[in-house]
């Protein structure tokens, strides 16, 4: 038994890491008879930590579970490995293209620096956990490799960060399920012929799936807009719904036809990349910086940022008072901020407060201190008081969690009410 790894195949110009283990599985499946070998059905794709400053595309990491039947088996395995890296991986390199910036990150993303790991074993649990909550380097992987390891790589081998980290993760915290459906080559560079019907029923008819579609602009989500070989991929809470959902689409004549498809059991829609949910009083003015994002203090964090395609989240950052009481998870940025996904309020500031109505319906005001309050409008006037309702802006009940729509979540983030997340 053993465990076999891969990252860092992809790049902006093309390329998906993914795609290239499916490929690896295939041919390992169709030789198993011969080989001596049986090749897990649950191969693994892990997202790793968002904020890395070193990192492909799609920031994730494949892993698959390898069972030799002999000594002889697992030393035809190796040599196998071998020449399916000079085969399938290294060429895959030259067709990635360079580094620029992504049209959504706006931050420059890296050339593929593959690595491919065949171990006996599992590394340490907790080096999932590093990759997916910190910075991790290449030199961090020495001690981590598992002894009797074969370790393969190409331009700098920064892949092998990935690798360990799908190889270490074993789901049991919680986990979801994706089917990725790949293109035929001579169709990659195409525009990819999904039925739209179809997708647009997707949430109805198999329930279990999810993150199919963004209700607010419209569009459906279960397809790369990048020139890569997956045609489309669709999550679920259960292996079987993404299989049934995904054959639905693909088996409709109006869908290009596939090379092939995986199930993979994903960190996807887990918030693993969160460690804490913070709990904080509001300090200080709450300031909105230029293209609509919003930036305040609280008693915990100096500076907290929600961006304005955070939506809902970033409506309600900006309707925040001093002193109010919040709840929010989020991601500490290299720059020391945190950066936030999700968000509710939890109670109102006592400088919200507003003065009653007098009879005529018109709100009274403070005469001065201790001097009571009067209406503007008829003159009443009665001892100092405080409505028991607060000034709000916005329509954000207490206690209720907002979140960024589909089309603006991380791979990593939980939809609010999944089976699952925290």
């Amino acid at each position: 038994m053993g465990w076999l790894g891969l990252d860092d195949t992809d790049g902006l110009g093309g390329g998906c890491t993914t795609h290239t283990m499916h490929r690896i599985i295939t041919i390992l499946e169709n030789e198993s008879a011969e080989g001596g070998w049986v090749v897990s059905t649950q191969p693994s794709l892990v997202r790793l930590w968002p904020f890395a400053r070193r990192r492909t595309r799609g920031n994730a990491a494949v892993a698959v579970e390898i069972t030799c039947k002999s000594d002889t088996a697992g030393l035809s395995l190796r040599v196998r490995l071998e020449e399916l890296w000079h085969e399938i991986v290294v060429p895959d390199v030259a067709r990635n293209g360079a580094a620029i910036s992504s049209e959504h990150s706006k931050r420059e993303q890296s050339d593929a620096s593959p690595a491919m790991i065949w171990s006996p074993t599992r590394p340490c649990r907790e080096w999932y956990w590093k990759c997916v909550r910190e910075e991790v380097g290449i030199g961090d992987c020495e001690g981590v490799i598992p002894p009797g390891s074969r370790v393969w790589k190409c331009a700098g081998g920064h892949g092998l960060i990935g690798a360990l980290a799908a190889i270490s993760w074993l789901g049991e915290h919680d986990h979801t399920w994706e089917v990725t459906c790949y293109r035929r080559e001579e169709n990659i560079s195409s525009r990819r012929l999904i039925p739209e019907s179809r997708c647009a029923q997707l949430d109805s008819r198999f329930t279990e799936t999810f993150l199919n579609r963004d209700p607010t602009i419209s569009k459906s989500l279960i397809a790369p807009r990048t020139p890569c070989p997956v045609l489309f991929g669709v999550r679920a809470e259960d292996g079987d719904a993404a299989i049934g959902a995904a054959k639905w689409i693909y088996q409709a004549v109006e869908c290009e036809p596939i090379s092939g498809w995986r199930l993979w059991k994903t960190n996807q829609a887990t918030d693993d990349h969160i460690a804490t949910i913070s709990k904080s009083v509001v300090t200080g003015k709450v300031s909105v910086k230029k293209h609509g994002h919003t930036v305040f203090t609280t008693d915990h964090d100096n500076d907290v940022v929600v961006f304005s395609q955070g939506g809902a989240v970033n409506r309600m950052a900006q309707s925040l008072r001093e002193g109010d009481v919040i709840e929010y998870s989020g991601l500490c940025a290299p720059d020391g901020s945190l950066h936030v996904e999700k968000m509710r309020i939890i109670s109102y500031s006592d400088k919200r407060r507003m003065r009653p109505l007098c009879d005529c319906g018109r709100r009274m005001k403070s005469m001065g201190v201790g001097q009571g309050i009067r209406c503007p409008d008829c003159g009443e006037k009665q001892p100092d008081a405080w409505a028991e309702e607060f000034a709000f802006e916005g329509q954000f009940e207490l206690g209720r969690w907002v979140e960024p729509s589909a089309s603006n979540r991380r791979h990593l983030a939980a939809p609010l009410g999944r089976c699952g997340s925290r």
